[in-house]
């Protein structure tokens, strides 16, 4: 019998982004896939229910009563994970697994065509395994798709790791998984990571057979909007903190850089499929009043950082930098007429 391969992910006000994702871990095996919704103010969990309709793979919980006195929470993406450990527990087996990503980090297999499944096999299902971050420097078109023909980026030492659920667990951290006894975990290239660590002692030199493409930026204008999102290290911070580059694409990617193709045949594939998804559920709608959100959000963040002082505009310095406000705003303005047209 095929062991589950569960998919954790916890979602923001990430109505543009999540049909996308979804396909594309269901394409490449993972079920179920469970998404803790928490302080969205835009159609995340109507989506969601919506995928839910004709596919019962996609489990939706609201976690926002994870969230101390119903304030922001530091804590929330590890309690929200040791939720979600609890859930799954409850339905699947001990041989079955649980990985926990982002909404911008796609599991990816380097021929594009290795599920999960297939490679846990081939690994001889291994009890704990880990990926290393790929970080498109290529990711700028505006709503793009995650993949092209020829994807260029940098290798990062970021690692997301999974685990079976035999496995005996302290914490389910955002990067790692403690446990009371540390093990090796296999990497995606293939080397043994000789414990569970959040990310290897240096980038890896080449891709090995899976990585975690990281769209850690997307365009200029969904860039700034991310910086309105809530930050859970400092929840009360004015903009999330965890951006120390700026949206600078040849300064923040100049080592490490790589690239890798896909088959032409496969990619195109996997987006007729995908446009089939969309349509199935009808979710094109929800697409677009997504990025319509995402346009707005990025207003609102430049309005907040042009009413700070000049002293407070100097502190996040390095969060704005290689934005370009004029043209951002430009973008927002025609953007937000042709969408409500």
């Amino acid at each position: 019998m095929k062991n589950n391969v569960a998919l954790v992910a916890i979602a923001s006000n990430e109505q543009a982004y999540l049909s996308e994702w979804i396909f594309h871990h269901l394409w490449f095996g993972f079920d179920p896939i469970l998404v803790l919704v928490n302080r969205s103010d835009d159609a995340t969990e109507a989506l969601l229910e919506q995928i839910n309709i004709l596919d019962s793979r996609i489990w939706i919980v609201n976690v926002d009563f994870l969230d101390v006195k119903n304030q922001y929470n530091s804590e929330m993406q590890l309690n929200a994970y040791s939720y979600a450990y609890k859930i799954l527990q409850e339905h699947l087996n001990a041989n079955d697994y649980m990985f926990c990503f982002d909404i911008d980090e796609f599991w990816t297999p380097l021929d594009f065509q290795t599920t999960i499944h297939k490679y846990l096999l081939n690994r001889n299902y291994p009890p704990k395994c880990a990926f290393n971050w790929f970080c498109l420097n290529d990711d700028n078109n505006q709503f793009g798709p995650a993949f092209r023909q020829t994807n260029f980026g940098t290798h990062n030492k970021h690692l997301k790791s999974g685990f079976q659920f035999s496995e005996s667990v302290n914490r389910i951290h955002a990067h790692h998984v403690s446990a009371p006894i540390p093990k090796p975990v296999l990497l995606g290239t293939g080397e043994i990571l000789d414990r569970s660590l959040p990310k290897t002692s240096s980038p890896p030199k080449y891709f090995g057979e899976i990585f975690i493409l990281h769209r850690i930026n997307r365009s200029m204008i969904e860039y700034i909007a991310s910086l309105g999102s809530i930050d859970l290290a400092e929840p009360y911070s004015i903009f999330k903190r965890n951006r120390h580059h700026g949206y600078n694409f040849s300064e923040q990617f100049k080592d490490n850089i790589d690239e890798f193709s896909i088959n032409l045949d496969l990619l195109n594939e996997y987006y007729k499929e995908y446009e089939k998804f969309l349509l199935n559920h009808n979710l094109k709608k929800f697409i677009f009043n997504g990025r319509r959100h995402v346009l707005n959000k990025s207003l609102e963040v430049i309005n907040k950082y042009n009413s700070l002082s000049l002293s407070e505009k100097n502190k996040w310095a390095k969060t704005f930098k290689g934005v370009d406000f004029k043209k951002a705003l430009k973008i927002i303005s025609n953007g937000i007429l042709r969408q409500t047209l």
